[in-house]
């Protein structure tokens, strides 16, 4: 009985979802898919460097960032995905790669709200949005795992890139998500959101 009404509740909270909400997950979402067409110029200008140690994931952190900060922010099931593939769906549109980056979205909202949905949507502080961090980077490099066959490379390699991405999320999503909350709940921007009525 306490499951049935576990899910009901969720299914409720989702369903409560507002107007403001939904477009403010839309805006937010797609200004991030620029910003990561944008930081896909750094990626590539650091990478030629960086790969040769197998640390080119040190700065993909930052695009775990949409489905952890737009999702701390509506506390709702589902953002976090639909956040990360919006975000993904508009970086498609400029960058090199197109609609795989769309796979790596799904893989980063999946991550994300895996955890959220662990703290049944009840806990956003910064070990959460850490933990919340870490997984959607761990998805996201298992897709890049397949997607681009990492198993030719060495084990030294693979483990490199791996931890170095989930530093550079819990670096790049994780605190600055959680620094980014505290100024724009300062800033009086987020009274219209749950983030502020919990």
């Amino acid at each position: 009985m306490k499951n049935r009404g576990y899910w009901t509740n969720l299914i409720s909270l989702a369903k409560e979802t507002t107007v403001f909400e939904t477009v403010f997950t839309t805006v937010v979402a797609a200004a991030f898919g620029v910003m990561f067409w944008g930081w896909t110029f750094v990626y590539d200008v650091l990478k030629p460097f960086l790969k040769v140690f197998g640390l080119n994931y040190i700065v993909a952190g930052l695009w775990v960032i949409s489905a952890i900060l737009v999702a701390s922010i509506i506390r709702r099931p589902g953002i976090a995905i639909i956040a990360a593939l919006i975000s993904a769906f508009v970086e498609s549109l400029f960058t090199h790669w197109g609609l795989i980056s769309i796979t790596s979205g799904l893989a980063q909202g999946v991550g994300a709200e895996f955890i959220f949905f662990l703290f049944y949507y009840k806990r956003w502080d910064l070990p959460v949005i850490i933990m919340a961090s870490i997984s959607s980077a761990a998805l996201s490099y298992l897709t890049d795992y397949f997607l681009y066959e990492y198993s030719s490379l060495s084990h030294t390699i693979i483990t490199i890139q791996f931890f170095s991405f989930l530093v550079s999320a819990i670096f790049f999503s994780g605190f600055l998500t959680n620094y980014l909350i505290n100024r724009l709940k300062k800033l009086g921007v987020l009274n219209r959101f749950l983030i502020m009525k919990k």
